[in-house]
């Protein structure tokens, strides 16, 4: 008996298709706006400010210790959660 083996075609996915209980991405607040997001002054944040992140969106400030490069923010945003953020890394743009 001799087998044949036929090539198959490689198809893309239909993007409608979701898996079930899988999270859906959410667009960041970066790819709503566009690559002009400018960050805030770090030594300008205060706890309870609102502020926005390019990728995790707006949130709310909670916490802040730490001083100079070491300065961190937990920043509660909505959906996600906290975030504990390195302010020299992080770009944080106060809203209020």
């Amino acid at each position: 008996m001799q087998t044949v083996h036929t090539k198959s075609s490689v198809t893309t996915p239909d993007p409608s298709f979701r898996r079930p209980g899988r999270k859906h991405s959410v667009p960041s607040a970066k790819q709503q706006q566009g690559t002009n997001f400018q960050a805030s002054d770090p030594a300008a944040l205060q706890t309870g400010m609102q502020v926005e992140h390019p990728k995790f969106g707006k949130g709310k400030i909670v916490a802040l210790e730490g001083q100079g490069p070491n300065k961190k923010a937990t920043v509660f945003f909505n959906g996600i959660g906290n975030k504990n953020l390195l302010l020299r890394f992080a770009k944080l743009r106060i809203l209020s």
